[in-house]
């Protein structure tokens, strides 16, 4: 795979397919499933907990974007900040935090299955991500991998930047 990745990787086959779903998903809840809808407490408990997801997810997306940036055109691995939580912050964000979040405000029981799709775009598109970064960094990328969970977090640990 010798060939330079470009600098957005995978992100636009994921953020197609994933909008994509998004937009068939809620037609499909508004038009067939509008009545199943789930409320945690109260629609005030829905609507908070989603905006503290989005709210989380939204800086998380923004500050990892530049931080992969930057670190790109240096040619070197970003292994600090949010990359010492999860090796794939910006799928993390859509993952984890900003569509849960739409999904609990919206209550959407038929939207549930968006994070979970975007989970599986995840595991199936970064592998080729993951390889390049490998071939790329070789140790380096090697160690970062097996200290740092890929989407969800060990907020009980935090790293330090991996040098090699």
């Amino acid at each position: 795979m010798n060939k330079e990745m470009d600098r957005l990787g995978v992100g636009p086959k994921f953020a197609f397919l994933g909008i994509l779903y998004g937009v068939v998903i809620f037609m499909l809840h508004h038009s067939l499933f509008a009545s199943f809808t789930f409320t945690l407490i109260s629609r005030y408990v829905n609507i908070i907990l989603g905006a503290v997801l989005i709210l989380v997810g939204v800086p998380l997306f923004i500050a990892s974007g530049i931080m992969v940036h930057t670190h790109i055109s240096k040619g070197k691995l970003c292994t600090t900040s949010v990359y010492a939580y999860f090796r794939h912050p910006l799928y993390a964000a859509w993952v984890v935090f900003i569509t849960p979040g739409i999904v609990i405000i919206t209550g959407s029981v038929v939207a549930i299955t968006w994070p979970v799709f975007l989970y599986i775009l995840f595991k199936a598109f970064t592998r080729e991500e993951e390889e390049y970064l490998s071939e790329k960094f070789g140790n380096e990328y090697l160690r970062y991998e097996k200290e740092v969970n890929a989407v969800f977090p060990k907020i009980w640990k935090r790293y330090k930047r991996i040098d090699t």
